[in-house]
């Protein structure tokens, strides 16, 4: 049986961590997996947008602490840790650099990996009774699962590392503060929200989502002139779509805009009448 759940509805992919017997603990199979349906949805093209749940009443625990090996082996704790980061951060990689948006649904108590699976994603929903804890340096751990890339650009330098640091389970009033979550609703409406965010997401071209992700991405790191070429290229990806061309017809009241080149002339002489 598989703990990781896939299906397209409506345009959205919907990936499910079920297993609440351990909390949606991860194991490395359930990494795998969860990259390839990760994967599966970026490139098919019948899916605007991703949704991540969990079954139960939390989204995930993070990785599965019953996985790694427990006879003194130091050498086989790090090879498994090794393999484990591996695929939680390619997961985290493809979230990131994927031109499709990402909305998490999250109730209960989520730790370690389940922070950075919240912070990776482009929209976040909670329940009111969700906690976060980092979990890592309490059991001897570094922070990771992208978490020291996404905390100090969403929440600042000194909040994350005190979170961090003193293992703060963080309400969901907090988080919402902080600017680390979109929205808290009702436990109960998580997934109703949740689809409907998706619902309005998959009224837009993907590719102009895409774009919007990736501006905002670089835009921390890249110098001014970097960033509004790319700002320039992302206007034409959107004015090259049908969505866009009938918006603009709207707008001028039903007149066909001017498709000539402006470096033709005034477009009023290229304009119908």
């Amino acid at each position: 049986m598989s703990h990781i759940e896939y299906e397209v509805v409506n345009r959205t992919g919907w990936l499910r961590i079920n297993r609440p017997e351990a909390r949606n603990a991860m194991t490395v199979d359930m990494l795998m997996e969860t990259q390839d349906r990760l994967y599966e949805a970026e490139l098919d093209p019948a899916v605007a947008c991703i949704l991540i749940s969990g079954v139960g009443g939390n989204l995930t625990a993070g990785f599965d602490m019953k996985e790694v090996p427990s006879n003194g082996d130091k050498i086989a704790v790090q090879r498994h840790f090794r393999r484990a980061s591996l695929y939680w951060h390619s997961i985290m990689h493809t979230i990131v650099r994927m031109k499709k948006p990402l909305i998490v649904g999250a109730q209960g108590t989520n730790v370690g990996g389940g922070l950075g699976l919240i912070a990776a994603c482009d929209l976040a929903v909670i329940g009111e009774d969700t906690r976060v804890i980092p979990s890592w340096v309490s059991i001897g751990l570094g922070p990771d699962a992208s978490s020291t890339y996404h905390l100090p650009r969403m929440v600042g330098l000194r909040r994350a590392i005190d979170w961090i640091m003193t293992n703060h389970a963080a309400t969901a009033q907090e988080m919402l503060e902080w600017g680390y979550v979109t929205r808290v609703v009702p436990t109960e409406d998580v997934m109703d929200e949740c689809w409907a965010l998706a619902e309005s997401l998959n009224r837009v071209p993907t590719e102009i989502l895409g774009e919007v992700k990736f501006l905002m991405h670089h835009g921390t790191i890249s110098p001014i002139e970097n960033q509004t070429e790319w700002e320039r290229e992302a206007v034409l990806v959107g004015a090259r779509t049908d969505f866009f061309h009938d918006r603009l017809v709207d707008f001028l009241g039903g007149k066909t805009p001017a498709t000539s080149d402006v470096t033709a002339g005034p477009a009023s002489e290229h304009s119908a009448p």
